[in-house]
């Protein structure tokens, strides 16, 4: 014997509601999320490397956490950045639920100083 159609409708209808509803949940915490990554999201650094004062700052594409980083005296800000890059740099989703981008980065600003960024990306950027 076959499904009644009333039995099919309804959980069709079931299962369209339960996504509505995880759909609404990701949306609300991706919303409703921190707006600023906090130091503790920043990459733990390989050793005789340390962080200084983080900044914090906003802009089109999203909020993010800068911090320059102290590096071994013999190495060059160039050379930090390459040693620093694979072991740093990448996206990932920020939580479970919250499906926003937290990318981490490597630079070098001016001549000398090597930056750490982690950077909460506003959805769809």
């Amino acid at each position: 014997m076959g499904v009644r159609p009333r039995t099919m409708l309804a959980v069709m209808l079931g299962a369209l509601a339960a996504a509505g509803v995880v759909a609404l949940v990701v949306a609300v915490a991706s919303l409703a999320g921190p707006q600023f990554p906090s130091e503790e999201h920043l990459p733990d650094l390989p050793p005789g490397y340390s962080y200084a004062e983080p900044e914090r700052g906003c802009g089109s594409g999203g909020c993010f956490l800068e911090v320059a980083v102290v590096v071994p005296e013999d190495l060059a800000a160039t050379e930090a950045v390459a040693e620093l890059d694979a072991a740093v740099s990448g996206c990932r989703a920020h939580s479970l639920l919250d499906r926003r981008s937290r990318c981490t980065g490597v630079a070098v600003l001016g001549r000398d100083t090597v930056t750490v960024s982690v950077q909460l990306r506003d959805l769809g950027k």
